[in-house]
Parts: structure tokens; sequence; C-alpha cells
């Protein structure tokens, strides 16, 4: 049996992908850590923020010496 939803799919346009990726990679890339910022989706204020969180040393330089 299938079922169906009828709801409106909401997806990121691609630039918005590709600002997001060059964030998180400038976040990352700075001091090796990430944070996030927790936003009321209503308002889109910034609510707290989440972390830092530390990122793997190997993936960091990774990430350096791949970029285009």
């Amino acid at each position: 049996m299938a079922l169906g939803v009828s709801q409106t799919a909401h997806a990121w346009k691609p630039t918005t992908h590709v600002y997001l990726a060059d964030y998180a990679y400038e976040d990352v890339v700075d001091d090796g850590q990430v944070t996030f910022d927790l936003l009321d989706p209503d308002t889109g204020e910034k609510v707290r923020t989440l972390g830092p969180y530390k990122v793997s040393p190997e993936l960091v330089e990774i990430l350096r010496k791949n970029r285009p």
C-alpha cells in the first residue's frame, strides 16, 4: 500500500546551500571549531548558540588543502 502526503516540500535553493557551505567552511578553518546558531523559525532571530564543537584536526587540514 502506498501512502501519499499532501504537504508542500520545502527546500533551500542551490545558492543557499553554497552560502551555508562557505559559511561552515570559514567557521571551521578559522579555529578548528564550528558553532551553530539556533534561530526562531518565526522571526529568524538568534535564540542561542550551540557549541563550539571541535572538529578533527585531520579533517580541518583536508578542508584547508582542498579548497578550490
